[in-house]
Formats: C-alpha cells, structure tokens, sequence
C-alpha cells in the first residue's frame, strides 16, 4: 500500500468516526443527525465501541479491494446498491417517519439522504470515467460517512 493510500485509509477512518459520533448527541431523529439504523443497534449492544464498526469494516475493505483493478467499478457498484436499498428503507418507513418524527424532518432527512448518495454516485462515477483510484477512493470514503451519518434512518419511535 502506497503512502497515498494509507493516507487516504486514515483521512477515511477519521471521518468515519467522525461522522458516526455525532448520533449519541440526538435523542431522537433531527434533520441534521438522523440516526443510522445499524449504528443504533450497534450502540445497544456496544456502547461507545461501536465507533469502531464501520471504520474496521472500512479499512479492511479498502485494503482487501482498494489495490484491485475493478476497485472503480466495485465502489460504483456498493454507491449504487446502497442507495437503492437505502431509498427502500425510506419509502417503506415513510408512515413511521409522518407519525413520528413528523413531516419536516421526515422530509429534510429523505433530502438530506438524497444530496448525500447523488454526490457520493456522482464521485464514483467520475472516478470510473477518468480511471481514477484516488477519485473513487474518496467515493468510498464519502459511501461510509454516508453510512456513518445517514443512511438507513431511524424513523419512527422506539421505545427501550
């Protein structure tokens, strides 16, 4: 692994912590932290170790797939597939999310989720079309903050 690569491992790692700590900090879904579904579950059983999660799965999988020729096509591929099963999530939990948290932020956290996955499938697919490794890498960066900050959102109220 090069130096840009593993500088881009850390720069990812950051802000992947980054962005999935800030969920502790809502009681509750806000347009601004909506809470991942998967972080929450992993916090109940994990506490504060589930900051460690997504970064593992991350860099292990950077390193894994990141040195390969079809890196480009691979992170495309996961940018589109998690989109589409993230819209998925929404549209199923659109009553839920009407109920409780209500409308606003309903709404604002489905165009939040949206910006965020167009720009990460725009980043990949620019990656892809100029063939290259450093564009696509940031693309998969970008497809676990995403992950780390919104997708998957817990709409509806749960009750412990």
């Amino acid at each position: 692994m090069s130096s840009d690569e593993r500088k881009r491992l850390v720069i990812g790692v950051v802000a992947i912590v980054l962005a999935s700590s800030l969920m502790p900090f809502a009681d509750d879904t806000t347009p601004l932290i909506p809470v991942p579904t998967h972080n929450f579950v992993a916090y109940l059983f994990l506490s504060w170790g589930y900051l460690l999660v997504l970064p593992a799965v991350f860099a292990v999988s950077y390193w894994a797939f990141g040195k390969r020729g079809t890196f480009r096509a691979l992170v495309l591929g996961a940018a589109l597939s998690i989109a589409v099963l993230n819209a998925y999530w929404i549209a199923d939990r659109w009553e839920m999310g009407l109920d409780y948290p209500g409308a606003r932020v309903t709404r604002a956290v489905v165009i939040e989720n949206a910006l965020m996955f167009a720009g990460v499938i725009a980043l990949a697919g620019v990656g892809v079309l100029r063939g290259s490794r450093a564009i696509s890498s940031y693309a998969y960066i970008a497809l676990f903050v995403a992950l780390g900050w919104c997708a998957f959102p817990l709409l509806g109220r749960v009750d412990l």
